[in-house]
């Protein structure tokens, strides 16, 4: 009797547990895995690397059509002694680019913005140019992230 009633609390302590232990690399629903990962790196470039999304929307390009996202992550971020609470942006689906980074603070006034070139992001791979995010490996010229 008394194991009868342990045992649905022990199941349930045991998924709670396996649920912890998920990958943290999947992509936040509807969100390409891709943009997914840049956004992580973007989030972990200003100081924040349990930044949560608070909004995704899917929208495409003007020009060329692409899905991109415009999100909304919710943390502390920091760039040298500016800080802000939340990051806006907008991020290709591919994961290729980013662009209009401003961030904010709780009084939603901008507190800095990225639309310099040659701003290096997150990693090696990601800088700023001209305005847009770009990763080393994808599709465009070196000159471009140089």
């Amino acid at each position: 009797m008394i194991l009868k009633k342990i045992m649905p609390v022990f199941l349930f302590m045991i998924i709670l547990v396996l649920a912890g232990c998920a990958d943290k690399s999947q992509p936040v629903s509807g969100i390409t895995k891709e943009a997914t990962d840049t956004i992580k790196k973007v989030s972990n470039k200003y100081g924040d690397s349990t930044s949560q999304i608070i909004k995704a929307k899917r929208i495409e390009a003007e020009v060329t059509k692409e899905p991109m996202y415009f999100v909304s992550l919710k943390g502390n971020f920091r760039k040298g002694e500016l800080t802000a609470t939340c990051l806006e942006f907008s991020v290709l689906a591919n994961g290729k680019r980013v662009w209009a980074l401003r961030a904010l603070n709780d009084a939603n006034e901008t507190i800095w913005e990225e639309m310099k070139s040659d701003v290096e992001v997150a990693t090696k791979s990601l800088y700023f140019s001209g305005g847009m995010l770009t990763s080393a490996n994808s599709e465009f010229p070196k000159s471009d992230m140089e």
